[in-house]
């Protein structure tokens, strides 16, 4: 992701972000969200913690709390 652009880093986090709450399957368990932390700039990081923020703020209690 360095190499992107940082609009096309923005995105790649809210999408990140998306498929972590409502895709298939724990990110934690598959192993990606771990890795994907890792890899990118704190930034990146900043960005998609705010993205994970903004969606659960979206969520009603309980599907909050199944997260």
């Amino acid at each position: 992701m360095p190499e992107l652009p940082q609009e096309l880093r923005r995105q790649c986090t809210q999408h990140l972000a998306s498929i972590a709450v409502y895709g298939p399957g724990s990110p934690v368990e598959e192993e990606w969200l771990g890795r994907f932390l890792a890899a990118v700039e704190p930034d990146d990081r900043a960005n998609w913690a705010s993205d994970i923020g903004f969606i659960m703020r979206q969520l009603d209690e309980d599907a909050t709390q199944d997260l």
